[in-house]
């Protein structure tokens, strides 16, 4: 659920009488807040968030000369995408590293996080940002999903069922 302010998530809990467990609520303003400290000590960051949320189509780069541009434009292409991966498509216990760097080498991939969800429960999941020790083991009992930065679905697709040399 989305609440504007972060009052409003005691009065939310409160009016249902259950388990503040069971929701996810997304403050808006604690999101706005928590961008605009990060982007103190990383400039850019909320030009390059909003980039990546969101479609830009084709941008003609001869509109503003320089080397910087045409990256940016370029970069204006790609967008977040969340890829459910399988034991079918990985054999054995493979590492969020192993798929990383082969998504890099053959799609100019980003594989930036990984999200486990229990098979028992799918409300619970906990996302981990760069787990690079993190080994895919118990497919039994979780499900896994990639954040991958990419140019487009396709390019997902292929890193969702990656052949491993």
């Amino acid at each position: 659920m989305q609440l504007i302010k972060p009052e409003s998530k005691d009065l939310y809990y409160k009016s249902l009488n259950l388990s503040p467990l069971q929701d996810q609520l997304i403050i808006v303003e604690e999101i706005k807040m928590n961008l605009l400290a990060k982007s103190c000590f990383a400039p850019g960051l909320i030009a390059m968030i909003s980039n990546l949320i969101a479609s830009a189509g084709e941008v003609d780069t001869d509109i503003i000369e320089g080397d910087w541009f045409c990256e940016y434009a370029e970069g204006l292409g790609h967008e977040i995408y969340r890829m459910q991966i399988s034991q079918e498509d990985y054999d054995g216990n493979i590492s969020f590293k192993k798929i990383s760097e082969v998504a890099y080498q053959e799609y100019s991939a980003i594989v930036f996080a990984l999200e486990i969800q229990s098979k028992m429960l799918t409300s619970k999941s906990i996302i981990r940002l760069n787990p690079n020790g993190f080994i895919f083991k118990d497919w039994h009992l979780f499900n896994y999903f990639l954040y991958i930065i990419c140019e487009d679905g396709e390019v997902a697709e292929d890193i969702q069922k990656l052949e491993m040399q």
